[in-house]
């Protein structure tokens, strides 16, 4: 007879029963603290990003680009060694809200992610301007009444909710191709009217571009957005996790070192 059946046989089943069910708690709750060993301060942190957005993220740019910098720069405050993968934005992006990675990062914030993912402060701010061809005649007085014209944005890209955007941008058709490299050979080929980026953005991805192309950018602000680390709200641990961010990055950017990082990754 097993050690287990020989104790159901000394005590009443009510005892039994709840010694099981003590037993499987306990289990239960070594497996979560084994789960979060991530949170840890002896664990790499597990991060996720995507390719294609330079000079922002991209397994191509120098330490993985400007942000990806900014980012382990910042856990190295904290005394954490990362561990950043490059993955398909989308599929990043649910392997993180799955609990496969701490966080992932940079987004901009709207409603949708929000209600899935902690947010935190902006790591990066920026101006979404339309890019149009040197010799194309629109300008912001004609964007003044898009009506009929054609932009560019990649599939994943999204603007907040201003009146501006939705103003400029709401009727208007939507080519949403996978990268921004692509949004620009679109304008090239003149299948876009304009491509919605910013400047960095816009000047880093040109040189890219197997067809040349001159670029001139409309004086009309469509968007100002903010670039964010976001961190899953289903894990127990990414509230206290994001705490500790936070207070990092706030440390980092009161420092020269911020403004470095950000330089070394300009054209």
């Amino acid at each position: 007879m097993s050690r287990s059946k020989r104790l159901a046989h000394r005590v009443s089943p009510h005892v039994y029963a709840l010694f099981l069910a003590t037993a499987s708690a306990v289990m239960a709750a070594c497996g979560l603290a084994y789960a979060d060993e991530r949170y840890s301060g002896h664990a790499t942190v597990r991060l996720v990003t995507g390719n294609d957005y330079a000079p922002f993220t991209g397994s191509d740019l120098p330490g993985g680009g400007m942000i990806t910098d900014i980012v382990r720069e910042v856990f190295q405050l904290l005394g954490r060694e990362v561990d950043v993968s490059f993955r398909p934005w989308k599929r990043g992006y649910r392997e993180t809200l799955a609990g496969k990675y701490v966080a992932t990062f940079p987004y901009v914030r709207t409603a949708e992610r929000t209600a899935d993912f902690l947010y935190s402060e902006p790591v990066l701010r920026t101006a979404m301007r339309p890019f149009v061809k040197a010799g194309s005649a629109l300008d912001a007085d004609s964007l003044k009444d898009p009506a009929g014209l054609r932009y560019c944005y990649p599939l994943g890209y999204e603007l907040t909710d201003t009146a501006a955007a939705k103003t400029l941008i709401g009727s208007l058709e939507r080519e949403t191709p996978a990268t921004m490299t692509r949004c620009f050979e679109l304008l090239a080929h003149g299948r876009v009217d304009f491509v919605l980026t910013e400047p960095i953005q816009a000047r880093i991805t040109k040189k890219r571009l197997q067809t040349p192309i001159d670029l001139k950018a409309i004086d009309l602000v469509v968007d100002k957005t903010t670039l964010h680390v976001i961190f899953p709200r289903r894990h127990q641990e990414s509230a206290a996790a994001l705490r500790r961010f936070n207070k990092a990055l706030r440390r980092l950017k009161a420092t020269p070192r911020y403004n470095a990082i950000m330089e070394r990754h300009l054209p």
